[in-house]
Formats: structure tokens, C-alpha cells, sequence
């Protein structure tokens, strides 16, 4: 019998001690998990130059992955066209890779207007300036890195 009574005492500091470790365990979670809320709170500032025209809008989007590149934005700006330059900002975004794009769409229709042969007919621009001839920008040719907690700056000239 004394056998059982000293298991059921020395249980007791185990169970406190277990206890105690799942409060730190619940705080350690709550503290990583608000890191990673504060990453996101980063901001792309975009200035786009060689703006020849007030007419029409930019459309300035950004775009997350490769698959979606050109295609589909994770997110999208327009701003009234103002000759010289124009400058806009992301605001909220995670860490990650991203590339940005800009149409200087002058009739407004929310695409960029090409002739019969596909050249366009409307000036346009990507992150890191590339100036590939007869085709768009690849991904790889476009794409940056957004670390926490640093900042993205990026002046994209028209073409």
C-alpha cells in the first residue's frame, strides 16, 4: 500500500511539469505566429518613368508565382497616366518572389492594344527593366525577392 501513495506523490510533480510545458509551448506558438503576421506588412514602392502622355491610365500589376505571370495578377493598381513619372505602392505583402508589369493602357480598355502583327501599340514596362526584342519578359527576366522586414523600391522605365 505505502507503494501506491509514493507513485500518486511523484505523480504530481510530472503532471505540474507537464503542465508547464504546455504553457510555453502555447506561448512559443502565439510569439512565431505574430512574426509571421508582421512579415507581411511589407510594401513595394513602384515609380514608373517615361511617361510620354496624360492620356489613359497604368495599370501596374504584380504577380506571384511564374504560372501566373502575364496572365492572371495576385494584385493589380491603376493610376491616371501623368507625364514624367508616376509612382504607386503594394501595400501588405508576405515574403516571397514577385515581378511586376506595367501597361500604359492610353484608351483605357484595360489590356495592351497590339497591331496585326502582335507588336504593341501601347508603351509597357517590367521590374528589373529588361528589354527583350519581338517578345515579353520572361519570369526569370522580371522577378525579385521580398525578405522580411526590408524594403522594395523599383523605378520601371517604359518601352
Amino acid at each position: 500500500m505505502p507503494l501506491k501513495i509514493n507513485m500518486h506523490l511523484s505523480a504530481g510533480p510530472v503532471f505540474a511539469q507537464k503542465s508547464v510545458m504546455k504553457y510555453a509551448i502555447a506561448f512559443l506558438l502565439c510569439l512565431f505566429s505574430w512574426q509571421l503576421f508582421a512579415q507581411a506588412d511589407h510594401r513595394i514602392d513602384v515609380t514608373v518613368s517615361n511617361i510620354e502622355s496624360t492620356k489613359g491610365q497604368l495599370i501596374i500589376s504584380l504577380f506571384d508565382t511564374e504560372t501566373n505571370f502575364l496572365e492572371k495578377p495576385y494584385k493589380t493598381m491603376t493610376v491616371p497616366a501623368t507625364k514624367g513619372s508616376v509612382s504607386a505602392s503594394f501595400e501588405g505583402i508576405p515574403a516571397g518572389t514577385y515581378a511586376i508589369a506595367v501597361i500604359h493602357d492610353k484608351n483605357e480598355n484595360a489590356e495592351l492594344d497590339t497591331n496585326f502583327m502582335g507588336i504593341p501599340k501601347e508603351r509597357y514596362g517590367w521590374s528589373n527593366n529588361p528589354s527583350p526584342s519581338f517578345r515579353a519578359a520572361r519570369w526569370d527576366e522580371a522577378l525579385f525577392s521580398v525578405k522580411a522586414g526590408s524594403s522594395s523600391q523599383f523605378t520601371i522605365k517604359l518601352l
